[in-house]
């Protein structure tokens, strides 16, 4: 969640060593970089959701199938048409996903090895619905982090939200996990 009016900026950045690929965002159109110098445009226009609520988050799902060289992306309610990569991109490397340029708050980072169904994808982007959904490669909750930049780091709300009601019921006070710590989370 960004409240900062940026012209261009990088969502993330996933394996920034190796065959890097970076999602930047041009107020509400996307660009999947990879390779320093493919690109696709992606902007979520198709409306596929109408039951999904506004929520505090701005949600956002990015799909790359590199079986197909097809890539999608998902933004609340909105998808984007698929579109086919002008060249084929192959994740390796160390799973380490930067968030550069990005000056807001994050939560709830999820990454997987496949590709996800609608289905899925569905269930992750309505998450007070389904539950929560953890990727197989990064899951927010366990992952090792080092915060470089202007991003503040926090647990889901909806989590937050349990520990604090526990918490209260229990007597027992709430932990906070601080950027400095550089800990793995649990």
């Amino acid at each position: 969640m960004t409240d900062a009016v940026q012209p261009t900026f990088p969502l993330f950045t996933l394996s920034p060593d190796t065959s890097s690929l970076s999602l930047q965002r041009s107020f509400d159109t996307f660009m999947l970089c990879y390779y320093d110098s493919f690109s696709v445009d992606l902007q979520p226009i198709v409306h596929l959701w109408p039951d999904i609520k506004q929520d505090i988050w701005t949600s956002v799902c990015l799909t790359v199938d590199t079986s197909k060289s097809v890539v999608q992306m998902f933004s609340g309610g909105y998808m984007s048409p698929r579109k086919v990569m002008p060249y084929q991109y192959v994740w390796s490397g160390e799973p380490v996903i930067s968030f550069p340029g990005f000056d807001g708050q994050l939560t709830d980072v999820q990454v997987w090895d496949y590709p996800l169904r609608y289905k899925d994808i569905f269930y992750y982007m309505s998450r007070s619905y389904y539950g929560s959904y953890s990727g197989s490669v990064i899951s927010w909750s366990y992952i090792r982090y080092d915060n470089r930049g202007r991003a503040v780091l926090e647990d889901n709300f909806d989590m937050r939200a349990k520990v604090e009601q526990e918490s209260r019921r229990k007597e027992k006070k709430m932990r906070f996990f601080s950027v400095e710590e550089n800990k793995l989370l649990l």
